[in-house]
């Protein structure tokens, strides 16, 4: 195994874990984007109520970006007028747990968030939103055993040729990538069960939400 360190020129190093083996993914994530990601959707979490949002857990690789998602998803869960999340008030949030905070301090995310909500700038936001979606899906896809190396050799072992590589796949549009992953997952019957059960899962969690919207509609009845 080699760790490179990636120095990304806005306040993150980024530790990428290479191997010869292509069940190492850590290096399929774009640590910048998601950076400005969580950034912005702190700086304006309303943005997280869109109709077109669609992001998740599943979309941030590395432990502490998906509990600061989570924690601000969370809080507009909790409150949809909000306007507003501080690096404070995710601090505030995540104190309450200490397994959670622990990572937080280990992580430094009072400095990380500050100096990312700082930083964010919503007129890139679907750029980099975009940008960590193409990474999920490759994920996705490498980890149902599809070879996805003709468009990013995410396991190469020379550095030149690996960031030349992901360089490459950085310029690629989100419909491109998708469009060839999919080309290239189309034999693979993992694949396609794992979207079955996806599916299965969306489809239940659906039905589960219309029963407590009409429960609470009959309430709401009740008390007019």
């Amino acid at each position: 195994m080699k760790n490179i360190i990636i120095n990304n020129g806005f306040g993150i190093t980024e530790a990428v874990n290479i191997t010869n083996g292509k069940e190492n993914l850590s290096s399929l994530q774009a640590v910048r984007s998601v950076y400005q990601v969580l950034g912005t959707l702190a700086k304006f979490p309303q943005l997280l109520l869109q109709p077109t949002m669609n992001l998740s857990e599943d979309d941030f690789i590395h432990p502490f970006h998906q509990m600061v998602f989570v924690a601000i998803k969370d809080m507009v869960c909790k409150d949809n007028a909000i306007k507003r999340i501080t690096h404070i008030d995710i601090d505030d949030f995540l104190s309450v747990n200490d397994e959670l905070y622990e990572l937080w301090k280990q992580n430094n995310g009072l400095y990380y968030m500050k100096n990312a909500i700082e930083s964010s700038n919503s007129s890139a936001f679907k750029i980099h939103y975009r940008q960590v979606k193409k990474y999920t899906l490759m994920r996705q896809f490498a980890s149902s055993g599809v070879d996805i190396t003709s468009l990013f050799e995410y396991y190469e072992t020379d550095l030149k040729k690996f960031t030349e590589s992901k360089d490459k796949f950085n310029s690629l549009a989100l419909d491109e990538v998708e469009q060839q992953v999919i080309e290239l997952g189309k034999e693979n019957e993992e694949l396609k069960q794992q979207l079955t059960y996806k599916q299965m899962e969306i489809d239940s969690q659906i039905d589960m939400l219309m029963k407590q919207k009409r429960e609470l509609n009959k309430l709401k009845g009740k008390l007019a």
